[in-house]
């Protein structure tokens, strides 16, 4: 994955993966994080000096700064400080990049701020910006469970209603493609999942929206993206014909079994028919959305231009979901694993394109992936906008000062020099980060395509 994200600007050497900590390490991790006490000095406010780490004894509705422990950037910060009423202030010599002033030789306040502070106007700015974040996943979440409920009366009527079934997920489909076609700006969003026992309708519908944003951005046309569409609703429905023990078995398949479960794509086509889905883009995603571009895949070891299109998008997303939504949550990858994973397939198995592409709109580090930060805070990737920001995506930070109901979200232009430095798993945090942040043992998306009016 080094050459892509080279194209990023981003080099390997600053990624350190998971794989690379050891148990050994965990405790050291969690102990060197931000949520590690501070050593106790404190200065007063005449002595502060920009490059000065501190932390703020306020509560988090008391003050603007996006962080409690902080080190101090500009004269127009210690400026803010003493407009809060801050006298005397803690601060931590190690990670200090500058010294205090002497007590004897502290330095009288200037009569105006040196550097810049957030003026009122920039302030309600921010704040609209989160409240405007805030409404958009919660639409998004009405979104997905609309959507869900949908897909589940779909599948479960299948057998019963196979026509009726069909043109249920036509209508699911359009209206999808309709929207993301007429906002080429919709944000794809990590949602909250809850239910275990449903991963077949969960899996349909996650599959169904990478598709159709890996779709758009790989250009497909209006017709193209209903077929891909439903194609990759209906993608495992073959599935149903292969025993519930065999689908779901914990230990390795049986070579016997493993050669009857390879049949859930030809399976599929026949399933197809008799529910009346004859749309031929469509049954080529099921037939094929196994096969890779090598001829080392299934049913048929179809090669490279005989593999459509639509059912390269779906190989390349039913992987990606799949190797981030394990049975077993202890052995799925992260989700910026899941991509390092499918590159190294790139040009065997997948479409190099359509793979690069992928990563864009997912971004590097996508929804989902939980990450330290280069100024120590812990964060998890919220989402992932249709732009040039998949390097700095929106995320949602640890902060003990702050109820977990209104935690911090740092948005993409906060910062420019706070960057992901490290990947974790999920087992890598303490209870309280994990329990904070809450990371969902099943990842899903879901899209939000209503942004036209979004605040700057």
């Amino acid at each position: 994955m080094a050459g892509l994200l080279g194209q990023y600007g981003l080099s390997p050497v600053t990624i350190k993966e998971t794989s690379t900590f050891a148990d050994r390490d965990i405790p050291r991790l969690r102990h060197s994080l931000h949520d590690a006490p501070m050593a106790e000095n404190r200065i007063s406010l005449d002595r502060l000096v920009p490059g000065v780490f501190v932390r703020l004894e306020l509560d988090w509705h008391e003050h603007d700064f996006l962080n409690a422990n902080f080190v101090i950037q500009n004269q127009g910060q210690i400026e803010e400080l003493r407009r809060l009423g801050v006298t005397e202030i803690a601060y931590d010599p190690k990670r200090s990049t500058s010294r205090p002033l002497p007590a004897k030789a502290a330095a009288p306040a200037p009569a105006a701020p040196a550097g810049p502070r957030e003026d009122p106007l920039a302030r309600a700015r921010r704040e609209r910006k989160l409240k405007d974040r805030r409404h958009r996943i919660q639409r998004s979440e009405e979104g997905y469970r609309r959507s869900m409920d949908r897909v589940k009366h779909l599948m479960t009527h299948l057998g019963s209603q196979g026509p009726e079934s069909v043109r249920e997920a036509g209508e699911l489909v359009n209206e999808s493609v309709d929207a993301m076609l007429a906002d080429q700006e919709s944000v794809l969003h990590l949602m909250s999942t809850t239910a275990k026992a449903e991963n077949l309708y969960f899996h349909a519908l996650n599959v169904m929206v990478l598709s159709l944003i890996l779709g758009r951005k790989a250009g497909l046309n209006s017709e193209q993206m209903r077929q891909l569409g439903l194609g990759a609703l209906f993608h495992d429905v073959g599935k149903a014909r292969i025993p519930y023990a065999v689908c779901n078995k914990e230990t390795p398949l049986t070579r016997a079994e493993e050669d009857f479960f390879r049949q859930h794509p030809s399976y599929g086509v026949e399933m197809a028919a008799q529910m009346g889905l004859n749309d031929p883009g469509a049954v080529a995603v099921i037939r094929q959305h196994h096969e890779h571009l090598d001829g080392s895949g299934y049913p048929r070891g179809l090669k490279t231009d005989a593999i459509t299109v639509p059912a390269r998008i779906v190989a390349i997303v039913n992987a990606y979901d799949e190797l981030c939504n394990q049975r077993d949550a202890e052995r799925s990858s992260t989700p910026h694993e899941a991509l390092s994973q499918l590159y190294r397939k790139k040009g065997n198995w997948y479409d190099d394109r359509l793979l690069a592409q992928f990563v864009q709109v997912m971004g590097v580090y996508p929804p989902g992936t939980i990450a330290v930060l280069s100024n120590e805070r812990i964060g998890m990737v919220l989402a992932t906008e249709n732009n040039q920001r998949c390097l700095r995506p929106p995320m949602i930070l640890y902060d003990p000062d702050v109820p977990k109901e209104s935690a911090p979200i740092l948005e993409p232009g906060d910062d420019p020099d706070i960057v992901v430095v490290q990947t974790l798993r999920p087992l890598q945090l303490s209870e309280e980060v994990f329990d904070y942040l809450n990371p969902q043992t099943r990842l899903s998306y879901y899209f939000d395509a209503g942004n036209r009016n979004r605040p700057a």
